[in-house]
């Protein structure tokens, strides 16, 4: 019947399903199920006792919000800090270190901060076949609402999803992406065809 079936449906943002799944995999990553998930004031209080033991003498301003900053860069890049370190992003003074000193921080609280979130499920479903094919068996349809401001975590996130049958809908329109600042990446939805 119409009723039992859609108790199968899972609706979500897609940070909220990405804890969801974390939580039922963490493990895999070393984490714990009841895993913290810092927000801003959190992450900056963290980043805080990173720069603190980072450097060995005082910053000449708070420099917290300029690291924060490039280390989110890096996360809507599905940037983790070993492929930072090859690339040679620019940011602030040794942000690269910083970041891998900030990521061991929350590895060590057990915590992931939001970008964290998109991220961390993007390299568990490279990384884990098993995680991969669980959640590829789990979702046979797959739907997208406002596609075109995904940015490229995201656009990971959902190729990684897709079982052989790529069943995909996706719903926006390129003329309306709002989230540059965050990331989207409006080429998303205009090669749409192209990718799938």
């Amino acid at each position: 019947s119409y009723s039992a079936s859609a108790k199968w449906v899972h609706v979500a943002t897609f940070h909220a399903a990405c804890v969801r799944w974390l939580r039922e995999f963490a493990g895999e990553m070393g984490f714990s199920h009841d895993f913290v998930v810092y927000d801003e004031s959190d992450s900056k209080q963290a980043l805080k006792q990173v720069l603190k033991s980072a450097f060995s003498f005082p910053l000449e301003k708070d420099a917290t919000a300029e690291y924060l900053h490039a280390i989110a860069r890096a996360k809507i890049a599905c940037l983790s800090p070993a492929r930072v370190r090859n690339l040679g992003l620019e940011g602030p003074e040794c942000w690269e270190k910083v970041y891998e000193l900030y990521q061991a921080y929350l590895k060590q609280a057990q915590a992931m901060d939001f970008s964290d979130l998109l991220m961390n499920m993007v390299l568990l479903l490279q990384d884990s076949q098993m995680v991969r094919e669980t959640l590829q068996q789990r979702y046979r349809y797959i739907l997208v609402d406002e596609y075109q401001d995904t940015n490229p975590t995201q656009f990971q996130l959902i190729s990684s999803l897709l079982n052989i049958q790529q069943n995909l809908c996706v719903v926006g329109d390129d003329d309306q992406s709002i989230y540059s600042w965050r990331g989207a990446d409006p080429s998303n939805i205009l090669r749409f065809k192209e990718q799938y």
